[in-house]
């Protein structure tokens, strides 16, 4: 199993309001299980706990797993294409 596919998207709410008081629904990752995979991808606070992700590198990690993917896809395809004949 490819290590992103360990890490669980979640929706959760600061429990410190907005400005303007509102607590809007928010989507993103368990900064521990991050750090338990990537440890790399997480800021740590004083303590050396798992505080925030860096969401900032994601697109990046996204775009090279997608290659990897179609890499493998693609080789599938000329496995069976060449068992058929």
């Amino acid at each position: 199993m490819r290590k992103g596919i360990a890490i669980r998207p979640v929706t959760f709410r600061y429990t410190k309001p907005c400005e303007d008081g509102e607590q809007p629904l928010q989507y993103g990752l368990v900064a521990e299980e991050v750090a338990a995979v990537f440890p790399n991808l997480v800021v740590l606070n004083p303590e050396g706990q798992a505080e925030t992700v860096k969401y900032r590198l994601h697109p990046t990690l996204l775009l090279n797993e997608m290659q990897k993917q179609k890499a493998e896809i693609e080789q599938s395809k000329k496995i069976r294409k060449n068992g058929l004949k």
